[in-house]
């Protein structure tokens, strides 16, 4: 028997700090004394769906604080993750919301993927990008904060099949 559910969405969440460009030191002054006390998503937060977009957005995996240095770039990665026993049949939207950030490469934020049916894969890879621009007040946090939290939403949608063996009895009513 299978069942097949269409257009299912799934919400996956993620915060970061920004921290403008500061000090070694006070990057960390800021991490033990405030950041790790206001940032409670580092790592992407899943409900317990059949299928899942797993993302990280900073300098490394995990790293919660994004500086604003010439010489780090800031990464966009994707998987999107079967978390069921069935099968992705078709993702017909994938969406990382980025509001007033450039990556380049906007496929690592926004599309589809077709033909997953065919895969007997269970984990698709977004492409990876990089951050050109983002946001002035995310670039230069104002001087008395010392740093702005900002939090990223992503969203899948998709269709989804679960099979099963057994017996299907139909009885007449009536």
């Amino acid at each position: 028997m299978n069942v097949t559910l269409r257009d299912l969405n799934t919400v996956s969440r993620l915060q970061r700090a920004f921290v403008g460009d500061i000090t070694y030191e006070e990057k960390e002054r800021f991490r033990k004394e405030e950041i790790n006390k206001v940032i409670t998503i580092p790592n992407v937060l899943l409900p317990a769906d059949l299928a899942a977009l797993h993302f990280d957005i900073g300098h490394s995996p995990g790293e919660v604080i994004i500086e604003n240095k010439p010489y780090q770039s800031i990464a966009v990665t994707g998987v999107i993750k079967n978390q069921g026993k069935g099968k992705i049949l078709k993702v017909s939207r994938y969406f990382i919301d980025m509001p007033g950030f450039i990556p380049d490469n906007n496929a690592c934020a926004e599309g589809a993927i077709e033909k997953v049916e065919e895969s007997d894969f269970r984990d698709f890879a977004l492409p990876i990008c990089f951050i050109q621009s983002y946001p002035e007040d995310l670039r230069n946090p104002p001087e008395e904060l010392g740093w702005v939290p900002f939090e990223f939403e992503a969203s899948i949608v998709y269709d989804y099949r679960i099979s099963a063996e057994g017996d299907v009895t139909v009885t007449k009513v009536g």
